[in-house]
């Protein structure tokens, strides 16, 4: 019993530590432009100064430029985390993008 409190107690803190350690939340926003380079891809967010970074060599990063790319296709709003704590601020790298508004 003690080895599973201990467990879950490491869990907790790992999840609250991956949401103290992520930057700022921006969105509802739109997506401006978007560049596509070798194994990057940089989108610029209306209201932002600079560019978010998307790495390409994961699943996870190519599933994100895809959404990217069709929410910027669709004009649809886009909700997105960024991994410093500047957020749009600098040349950061997005931790998650969401398009909240579905076709229906």
């Amino acid at each position: 019993m003690h080895k599973l409190m201990s467990l879950a107690l490491v869990l907790i803190f790992l999840i609250g530590a991956n949401q103290a350690f992520s930057g700022p939340v921006k969105g509802p926003t739109k997506i401006d432009k978007i560049r596509i380079r070798a194994g990057v891809t940089y989108v610029m967010f209306t209201g932002c100064e600079r560019y978010a970074l998307i790495y390409l060599n994961t699943e996870y990063g190519k599933a994100m430029f895809s959404s990217a790319l069709t929410a910027a296709t669709a004009d649809k709003n886009v909700t997105v985390q960024f991994e410093d704590a500047a957020g749009c601020g600098t040349e950061s790298q997005l931790t998650y993008l969401e398009v909240p508004e579905l076709p229906t």
